[in-house]
């Protein structure tokens, strides 16, 4: 599983309103296509159970002349009269799985920013990025179309000094630091130590990719062809989820053919130690609207995580080790549309609702 969005040229074409530089430089922010700011609906959505759901609008991008394409939005899902999280996810229309072009380099993909609406501020997340691949490392595995959503919870951070240059090295400073005991979930190790994750362990002002080898997540295996999950660290603290989905399985669940995945798969492991107090989700899934076109990519089965369960900011690390890295990367770009909004940190209390401050 390809850990991050990467590029092996330092420009990448226009995504939504504003050129993205990768490489050595950070990126400032990306646009939200021709629907302007990205901001939340005002009047929710009824959901199941009472809840409301939340989206942001459609980040879209033209395609050739003449092709509009609506890429994704995201959406949030709040229990009934309080901001408790049921889910946080992104809507990937059947269009742009079929529309986009696909990247024409091995190892290369194009990324696309995808706005949060305001609510992601009672989840961990501030983001979702997606690199789209036609193919990376290693081969038999990662060699095939896919989608890779990120949801990150801090905004990426400028590279460290160590990481400022193409290729990345293997030694960068804030990125590579390993994570102690108590904060990596359950099976979850280093990918750099990982042969079948490929040769990118890390994600230059994101982090370290960590990997479960013991279910092990279906990207690991030989001939992957469905999804997949794993973790993003960075300075030793947990900074994001990885999910994947390769375009076939796509197209094979808007046909109601897609092979079923253990349910075991699903489920998202946990540390004893987490970087704040909040909700944090234990589930991720990959599903299909056909009423309305749109894969559903979401984290979900928020469950609360007291002060108690709060790992030092300085706790120590375990021994670094290198995590190796070849090709050149990228670091995916924050929608600029909006503020950020862990800009306005929540404070959870001891019955699960939101202090106010």
């Amino acid at each position: 599983m390809k850990h991050h969005p990467s590029s092996k040229s330092r420009w990448i074409p226009l995504i939504g309103s504003v050129p993205l530089f990768l490489g050595a430089a950070w990126l400032v922010g990306c646009g939200g296509g021709n629907t302007g700011t990205g901001g939340t609906n005002t009047n929710p959505t009824p959901a199941p159970g009472g809840n409301r759901t939340f989206y942001s609008k459609f980040n879209s991008v033209l395609v050739g002349n003449n092709n509009l394409v609506d890429v994704a939005r995201g959406f949030v899902t709040l229990k009934p009269n309080s901001n408790v999280p049921v889910a946080v996810g992104i809507e990937l229309t059947a269009k742009a799985v079929t529309d986009l072009p696909k990247p024409q380099n091995f190892d290369s993909p194009v990324i696309y920013g995808i706005n949060l609406p305001a609510e992601s501020i009672y989840t961990p997340y501030t983001y979702v990025a997606i690199s789209y691949w036609s193919a990376h490392n290693p081969r038999g595995t990662g060699d095939i179309p896919h989608f890779h959503p990120l949801f990150g919870m801090d905004p990426p951070q400028a590279p460290s000094a160590e990481c400022g240059s193409i290729p990345i090295p293997a030694n960068c400073a804030d990125e590579s630091v390993n994570v102690a005991a108590p904060e990596v979930p359950q099976d979850y190790i280093n990918a750099a130590l990982v042969p079948a994750a490929g040769d990118d362990a890390i994600a230059p002002g994101i982090g370290l990719a960590y990997e479960d080898v013991v279910l092990p997540q279906p990207q690991l295996v030989p001939g992957w062809n469905s999804i997949g999950q794993n973790y993003f660290f960075y300075k030793g603290h947990m900074n994001g989820v990885g999910l994947a989905a390769t375009n076939d399985y796509l197209l094979k669940q808007e046909k109601k053919s897609a092979p079923p995945v253990p349910p075991a798969v699903n489920i998202m492991k946990q540390p004893a130690l987490y970087p704040k107090a909040g909700y944090y989700p234990h589930r991720y899934d990959v599903t299909y609207d056909p009423s309305r076109k749109v894969h559903i990519i979401s984290l979900s089965d928020f469950r609360l995580v007291t002060s108690a369960q709060v790992a030092p900011a300085d706790a120590p690390a375990l021994a670094s080790t290198s995590a190796a890295s070849k090709a050149p990367k990228a670091v995916i770009c924050v929608p600029s549309t909006r503020p950020l909004p862990h800009n306005r940190p929540i404070v959870w209390g001891p019955d699960g609702a939101p202090v106010k401050r």
